[in-house]
């Protein structure tokens, strides 16, 4: 069922590209959407044409931190109800599971299972798409896990916070992004 309904495009997405210098039309033109796509709240895509839209915004953005810089520029004026329920979470694994039950019962094709360790003061979070999908753009995953970075700097306060470790599965990353910041 997933699968039929596709993924929803983050809303604010316009916004956030506006913001950090790219061109959403450009976006949209190169992954072959309509250029109308944008324009209101909630729409869902296929999951390849989801996946275009995010090559195409690496693609346009010639930069290989864009999906680090879109998380950061969230505005929660211009973005989705979720954010208010993440900044009020009573700590960082509470945010986190918000998050997760939000894609769940979105039915989008990706899943954040989050696993709580109190004794090491750790919250170990995996993100993964549904078997026999292809491998999701760079940058979506970059935009995906700093998005949680983000929600929990701005819920704790903290703007220092900064995970322990992040493990991608991915042969290379392009020297020129922000992964380490």
């Amino acid at each position: 069922m997933a699968a039929e309904l596709g993924c929803r495009i983050p809303i604010g997405l316009a916004a956030a590209l506006v913001e950090c210098g790219v061109a959403p039309h450009d976006v949209l033109a190169t992954a072959r959407l309509p250029l109308r796509l944008l324009d209101g709240p909630g729409k869902r895509v296929s999951v390849p044409d989801f996946f275009a839209l995010w090559n195409a915004v690496r693609s346009v953005s010639r930069d290989a931190s864009i999906g680090i810089r879109l998380a950061r520029s969230i505005k929660l004026d211009l973005t989705e109800p979720l954010f208010m329920a993440v900044l009020c979470a009573a700590d960082v694994a509470g945010a986190i599971q918000i998050v997760a039950r939000y894609k769940r019962c979105l039915l989008e094709p990706q899943s954040l299972a989050l696993q709580r360790d109190d004794a090491r003061q750790q919250v170990v979070v995996t993100y993964a798409w549904a078997e026999g999908r292809s491998a999701p753009p760079q940058v979506l995953v970059d935009a995906e896990l700093a998005f949680i970075v983000e929600m929990c700097r701005r819920g704790t306060r903290h703007p220092e916070l900064a995970p322990r470790e992040l493990h991608l599965r991915v042969v290379t990353l392009d020297e020129a992004a922000a992964h380490a910041a």
